[in-house]
């Protein structure tokens, strides 16, 4: 079975994004994502408004020590979460 879904930076405008993060939820899977905050540079607007608020991944409070994607100058990608609570359970 599936445990978690992931994906990194989605085409902006792409609507394919909330829906997928629409069936994670309807299915009681977390879903974690690379990508800029709403109105950035990657993925949909419709992520935000339609699929419940991703909410960053804590990466201290999820026991990753820390870790997330570099961020370049001028680029605000980091990983978000939308989905049930205790995703680190769903990552091993």
């Amino acid at each position: 079975g599936v445990d978690a879904v992931f994906w990194a930076w989605w085409p902006r405008g792409d609507e394919g994004d909330a829906a997928i993060a629409e069936e994670c939820a309807r299915l009681g899977l977390p879903a974690l994502f690379v990508g800029e905050p709403k109105g950035g540079c990657t993925g949909s607007d419709a992520v935000w408004e339609r699929a419940g608020a991703p909410r960053p991944l804590s990466s201290e409070a999820e026991g990753l020590g820390g870790v997330d994607v570099p961020r370049w100058p001028g680029v605000r990608d980091r990983t978000w979460h939308v989905g049930r609570r205790g995703a680190r359970a769903a990552l091993g």
